[in-house]
């Protein structure tokens, strides 16, 4: 009996584990009002049978855009992986575009963002997965954008 309680503790306990590793992890909580925020977008494609690698860096965001990205990143969460924690945040199958955000406060780096269309995102040299990176690449583009 009481070789079951123990098989049936280390059960509960891997679960619960478990779920506590794959809990969504909140975007915003890597960024605040007082960040700075630096952006830069690659579109990744093939055009009459040559590849191409498109950069545009966003450097002199407004106010307003950095709150709106700021505003934005609170409706996202990204979740770990099995591989989270052994990842260098490398991507691979990144898709046809990619968004890099830099965080920094005041003068020193806090944060290092990847989305992929694909759903792949490294933050901080970790690799992790999240639903809708297509959509939140493109409601940034569309920030920036304006």
């Amino acid at each position: 009996m009481k070789k079951h309680s123990i098989i049936i503790g280390i059960i509960i306990l891997v679960i619960t584990s478990l779920l506590f590793y794959f809990q969504p992890l909140k975007l915003s909580n890597l960024v605040s009002k007082n960040s700075d925020i630096l952006v830069t977008r690659v579109e990744l494609g093939i055009q009459n049978g040559e590849a191409y690698n498109n950069s545009s860096t966003y450097n002199d965001l407004t106010d307003e855009q950095k709150n709106s990205i700021t505003n934005l990143l609170q409706s996202y969460s990204y979740r770990r992986t099995f591989g989270t924690t052994l990842s260098d945040g490398s991507l691979s199958g990144i898709g046809d575009e990619m968004i890099h955000i830099f965080i920094y406060e005041g003068s020193t780096f806090v944060h290092n963002i990847s989305i992929s269309t694909t759903g792949s995102i490294s933050v901080d040299d970790k690799t992790y997965t999240m639903k809708s990176a297509a959509q939140l690449i493109d409601k940034i583009v569309e920030i920036i954008d304006n």
